[in-house]
């Protein structure tokens, strides 16, 4: 038993310890990509998608929409181009319940 306890003790202190690096903080929306946000959260604006006004917790579509461009890609373009909420929801990823 002794002999397993040793072991043990040996294996655990020569381990390397590695230093754990906390996550990467999300950056503050950039610019540029608030701009790129723009024209697409006028149209949603424009065609009365809820989306395209302040969320519940004030949070503009285009911070919103600067944050989620983080995480994936948006068919910006195709929103901005679009002239109905019918086209809009053709591009995906919203929604325009109204």
């Amino acid at each position: 038993m002794r002999y397993v306890l040793v072991v043990l003790a040996v294996l655990v202190l020569a381990c390397e310890r590695t230093s754990v690096t906390p996550a990467p903080v999300m950056p503050n929306d950039d610019e540029d990509t608030v701009d790129a946000c723009k024209p697409a959260c006028q149209t949603l604006r424009t065609l009365s998608c809820p989306e395209g006004f302040n969320s519940v917790s004030n949070t503009s579509c285009e911070a919103t929409c600067a944050r989620a461009l983080q995480l994936r890609a948006l068919p910006l373009e195709c929103w901005a181009e679009a002239r109905s909420v019918v086209e809009l929801r053709s591009c995906g990823s919203i929604r325009c319940v109204r």
